[in-house]
């Protein structure tokens, strides 16, 4: 049994509870002991040992002690990581295919350069703990976070104070804007837009993802840690010790840094690989899981992973599922603890307290059932004590299934039907950007601040003075394709502005026929029918891309050809899964 985790130090809880279940265990510290990254400076060697070489050798000898002390060879060898430790895993599998016969790899801390960097952009964003605008913990927690629940706690169909599911959670800060109805309870327009941005991934100088956003939930936790007004331990250090020198100052970090640290790559620390086929092939097992509750790695990242790795391979769901699955479990915080069912045998101490050594309810023993007898985890069954505390007794156990949702590219023509009447919000992370050339000439007064027709930089909180007509031309960038669209049947009815001037109520039919511009080559023509019935609210985020959807008893009918794009770059680029899930079926 190999361990390891994020902390640079034996994990000695882990030994214990290994060894307790009959493993021989070996735990490994990464190389060096100490609570910082001081030891790296200059020394690359240190940070080798750091990123993978420490856990290859101390698994090398490991299995060497173990054969010597009981005279005979192991049958089957396992690793338990989570965090650090989870990327460890991931990258033991792709390096050092024959390691291991069965990994847990928990929180895995994936793409770790650029983790790095997002972890550092939150102190520019948040500003200092002094500054006038900088959001407390008590207002995170008590304000931001109550109103984040009261938005998307119901969304799974019961309030319990976690949200099931992040990627239905669309938050609107705004909401939480001072009035003059309220002007204490409530956030600046400042305030607003850091919790905006908090909330959205990072993109780089070339406008490419760096790292996914963080979910929504996670404040309450993060609020005292990457939030915290202060620089983040684990990314000051990285940047101080490893990318540059101790004289870099945390508050200039900038895109540029971003760029640095992902070229440098370090020892190869990335881990990002695009196929596990060899840990596949010699007939490796791993099962990774993620809080989505994480406040230190956003849990959107590993759905990322998931599909990154579908893609790499050329896997579908039930392909991965003969060697990788994964479970994500709501309202875990980083590795453990938090207010859902989180304890699932993850690891030493209060991670498998209270629970039995069995398939159903312990990680650990479903992935020993999975190598050595091929029953493979349909779901694991969290443990939530009363309080955390084993002594008072249980108070749920919930099921957390394995990950379906993010499919491999679409292969053949499928009809595809998208029920927003079942889902309140719909984030259009799917559609990036949407311009609108009518018949006559898109017009702005720039005094009255109104625009005919949508156009992406202006719209904002400008009025549209009517809906696209027969005749339009819409142009933009759908789910990574250049689309451009007629407008064949438009029949819009009761059409009638509320609310502020981006609102809407209509009824109609639009078919757009899609042809792919001269920019996406291999991409081919699909038609659409879009039936609408109801009220549909269009943002404008600050950077003039499209934001919220909002719509009610609608269905769009819609014909997908293959084409040679990645439909969810959109939405993995903004973390936004709900588009995803529209499309789940292309």
């Amino acid at each position: 049994m190999g361990l390891s985790s994020q902390h640079v130090g034996i994990k000695y809880e882990d030994l214990a509870y290994t060894t307790q279940h009959g493993f021989a265990s070996v735990g490994s510290n990464n190389g060096h002991n100490g609570t910082t990254l001081k030891a790296m400076y200059w020394n690359l060697d240190v940070v080798t040992d750091y990123s993978w070489r420490s856990l290859h050798i101390s698994t090398v000898v490991g299995k060497k002690l173990t054969n010597l002390f009981y005279n005979r060879p192991h049958s089957k060898t396992y690793y338990i990581g989570c965090s650090l430790g989870g990327r460890q895993g991931i990258d033991a599998a792709d390096m050092f295919p024959g390691d291991f016969d069965g990994i847990i790899a928990g929180s895995p801390a994936l793409d770790f350069n650029n983790l790095q960097s997002w972890r550092a952009s939150f102190f520019t964003i948040t500003g200092s703990n002094t500054s006038s605008y900088f959001i407390s913990a008590s207002t995170w927690i008590n304000l931001i976070h109550k109103e984040i629940l009261e938005q998307c706690d119901h969304l799974d169909g019961v309030n319990d104070s976690i949200i099931e599911d992040p990627n239905l959670c669309h938050f609107r800060p705004e909401t939480l804007l001072c009035t003059h109805h309220n002007p204490t309870s409530c956030l600046t327009a400042k305030q607003v837009a850091i919790v905006r941005e908090v909330l959205s991934p990072l993109y780089g100088e070339n406008g490419n993802l760096i790292y996914p956003a963080m979910q929504p939930g996670s404040e309450v936790k993060a609020a005292t840690q990457l939030y915290a007004g202060i620089p983040f331990s684990y990314s000051n250090d990285w940047f101080k010790y490893v990318v540059y020198n101790p004289s870099w100052n945390a508050s200039t970090f900038n895109l540029h840094d971003a760029a640095v640290a992902k070229d440098l790559n370090p020892a190869n620390i990335r881990t990002w690989p695009r196929a596990l086929s060899h840990f596949k092939n010699r007939g490796g097992k791993m099962a990774t899981y993620h809080g989505l509750q994480d406040e230190r790695i956003t849990s959107y990242n590993t759905q990322r992973f998931y599909e990154h790795l579908s893609q790499g391979m050329q896997a579908s769901p039930q392909d991965l599922d003969a060697f990788f699955r994964f479970f994500r479990v709501p309202g875990m915080s980083h590795c453990q603890s938090g207010p859902g069912a989180w304890v699932i045998g993850q690891g030493g101490g209060v991670a498998k307290e209270g629970i039995a050594f069995d398939p159903s309810y312990n990680v650990l023993a479903a992935m020993v059932q999975w190598v050595e007898e091929g029953v493979a985890p349909e779901d694991i069954v969290g443990t939530k004590f009363v309080d955390d505390n084993v002594a008072s007794g249980v108070e749920y156990h919930k099921r957390h299934c394995r990950s379906l949702e993010i499919k491999a590219p679409p292969s053949r023509v499928r009809e595809v039907f998208f029920d927003f009447g079942a889902i309140p919000t719909w984030h259009t992370g799917f559609i990036q950007t949407l311009s609108l050339v009518p018949k006559q000439s898109v017009t702005e007064n720039a005094e009255d601040g109104q625009v005919e027709g949508i156009h992406p930089n202006t719209l904002g909180n400008k009025s549209q003075k009517r809906f696209p007509q027969e005749g339009d031309t819409i142009t933009g960038l759908m789910g990574g394709v250049d689309f451009k669209a007629s407008v064949v049947v438009s029949s819009p009815t009761d059409l009638t502005w509320t609310g502020p001037p981006f609102y809407h109520l209509f009824r109609g039919i639009h078919t757009f026929r899609f042809t792919p511009s001269e920019t996406t080559p291999g991409a081919t023509v699909f038609e659409q029918e879009e039936s609408f019935s109801g009220l549909f609210a269009w943002v404008m985020r600050e950077d003039g891309m499209l934001g919220t959807l909002l719509g009610v008893g609608t269905k769009v009918r819609g014909y997908f050809e293959k084409f040679n794009a990645d439909l969810k770059r959109a939405v993995e680029d903004d973390g936004e899964e709900q588009a995803g899930k529209a499309i789940d079926g292309v």
